[in-house]
């Protein structure tokens, strides 16, 4: 049986219609790739956006922390020193004053030093809470931020409870990797 042009032009519109199923199924599966895609990017979108109040307001503790423990060292280099009591008997009394003089001191500066190395501490794991960056530095932000050692704790106690919520929710551990 011969068959004409038009029975073959058929049998190709069959087979295009097969491939054109096919299609819509690729183009069905590459939309809904697109849309598991758009979905991911709003949840890591939404869990970044989440860290940046935290991370903000350790960033401004951290610097009032600085600018604080600046302050204290300034002042306490400027404060008159008491006269040193009277050496015991037996001791160098130039070992004896050298020894109040760096008491005295270590009293004041030691701890504002420490207290801005650890409000810089704060303003960089903040900075990396704020990018929505790793983990860990976040986490040394809040710990540091609940340390009453430092003259911004006052502002950094509400920031890193609140740090420490935000890092335990579900979007933000999974943006970490962690579910």
């Amino acid at each position: 049986m011969a068959r004409d042009r038009y029975d073959l032009a058929e049998e190709d519109d069959d087979r295009d219609d097969e491939f054109d199923d096919d299609d819509e199924d690729e183009d069905d599966a590459e939309d809904r790739r697109r849309e598991l895609r758009w979905r991911r990017r709003r949840r890591e979108e939404d869990a970044r956006r989440k860290l940046v109040g935290p991370g903000v307001g350790l960033i401004v503790a951290g610097f009032l922390g600085i600018m604080g423990g600046s302050v204290l060292i300034v002042l306490a280099l400027n404060i008159p020193m008491p006269p040193p009591p009277p050496p015991q008997p037996g001791q160098d009394p130039a070992a004896f004053n050298a020894g109040f003089k760096l008491g005295f001191y270590g009293v004041y500066v030691c701890p504002a030093a420490l207290g801005i190395l650890m409000s810089g501490g704060m303003i960089l794991g903040g900075n990396g809470m704020r990018s929505g960056g790793g983990r860990g530095g976040a986490v040394l932000a809040c710990v540091l931020g609940l340390m009453p050692c430092h003259v911004g704790w006052l502002v950094s106690l509400p920031c890193a409870i609140w740090g420490f919520v935000v890092l335990n929710d579900e979007e933000v551990l999974r943006l970490h990797g962690r579910s």
